[in-house]
């Protein structure tokens, strides 16, 4: 990719951003929550689906935790990034989303620690199985495969029982942004019901 192309998708950033705050005024909370998982054993993946799966789950992240810090930064506020189980333990199938998924971690522990200066708390929120499309595609690639891994499998592997809901990540979000969590700022909050790892 083209340093050129580098620099539109940021300025595409920034520009949503300056949208944001014309149009609804200053930003205090912001929440990351993108992420692509093509499926693959390591030795299959090609370099476009490395550059796909960093580009959205590292650069673009990136991207979104410089420029709110930037909006943030003379009144404070908080960053929520939503990573994933995967960043402290390896799936089968998806080496590249658990790999850009611990770059996602420390990415949001080291911003914390210079944000902090500003008044502005960055967080991690790392989500277990959880249902959506994605999960569901997983789902079905490991069944055409003929794996073991079932939603069943995963249930069972939680310590409550089930696989969780977005409901349950968004909640997690809204706590690390209310003020009742206003001493929390380079951690990271599992929101996996107990999925090993």
């Amino acid at each position: 990719m083209s340093d050129g192309a580098r620099k539109a998708r940021e300025a595409d950033v920034s520009r949503a951003i300056q949208q944001t705050h014309s149009e609804l005024g200053a930003i205090t909370f912001a929440a990351n929550c993108a992420g692509v998982d093509p499926i693959s054993d390591l030795i299959d993946y090609t370099e476009a689906q490395f550059n796909a799966i960093f580009g959205v789950n590292v650069k673009g992240l990136f991207f979104c935790t410089k420029h709110q810090i930037l909006a943030m930064k003379d009144k404070g506020g908080v960053t929520v990034n939503v990573s994933s189980a995967a960043a402290r333990t390896p799936f089968a199938g998806c080496s590249l989303y658990n790999a850009s998924k611990s770059a996602a971690a420390m990415l949001t522990r080291s911003a914390a620690v210079e944000a902090g200066k500003h008044g502005i708390r960055v967080i991690e929120v790392a989500p277990g199985p959880i249902d959506t499309p994605m999960l569901k595609r997983y789902f079905e690639q490991e069944r055409a495969k003929g794996s073991q891994v079932t939603e069943k499998t995963v249930e069972g592997a939680t310590l409550l029982g089930r696989i969780g809901r977005p409901e349950d990540v968004a909640k997690a979000i809204l706590f690390l942004c209310s003020s009742e969590a206003s001493f929390v700022t380079a951690a990271t909050l599992n929101v996996d019901g107990g999925f090993p790892g």
